[in-house]
This record gives C-alpha cells, structure tokens and sequence, in this order.
C-alpha cells in the first residue's frame, strides 16, 4: 500500500482529503490576490450589500490575471452575520 491509499478507500477520507485540497486552492489564491492588490497603483472597491441569504461580506481582494481578466475574491457570510458565523471564500470574476 502507498501512502495516501487509505484515503482513497475511504469516502470519507476521500471527501475530506478533495475539501482539504480545495481550501488550499482557494487560499493559495487569496494569498495572491492580496499581494496582487497591495501591488496595485489604484484600488478597487467593490460593495456588496447585505440580503436575507448573505448577510456579511468582508474582506475582498481584486487581482488582474495574465489573461486580463479580473478576479474578486472575498468572505461571504452565509449562517448569520457574527465573527463566528458559517463562511466561505467566493470567487467573482469579470467575465
């Protein structure tokens, strides 16, 4: 057996090991887009306001990609609007 093939038999594992993964992605991102934004000459403000669905969001950074493209990345709220209330990391972009 090769180390990680016990994730692999497990759904469970497996489950957590692809959110695991993807919650990387998004902050290896993050972590760019907030370089990227620092960087910036003008910045760029986006608000978003509060619905019955979302009602935070909170910090946000844009970064231009190679393509030209535009991408936001920000907090969402989504289980109440307090410190400690269930959220997300959503992604917008301009096309």
């Amino acid at each position: 057996m090769r180390a990680g093939d016990d994730v692999l038999a497990c759904p469970v594992a497996l489950r957590q090991h692809r959110r695991t993964m993807n919650l990387r992605t998004v902050l290896a991102l993050a972590m760019v887009a907030v370089a990227a934004a620092r960087a910036a000459d003008d910045p760029a403000v986006l608000t978003l306001e509060p619905t019955p669905e979302f009602p935070r969001s909170s910090e946000g950074s844009f970064v231009t990609l190679k393509s030209g493209r535009v991408l936001f990345l920000y907090t969402q709220f989504y289980g109440g609007a307090a410190d400690h209330s269930p959220a997300r990391i959503v992604a917008i972009h301009s096309d």
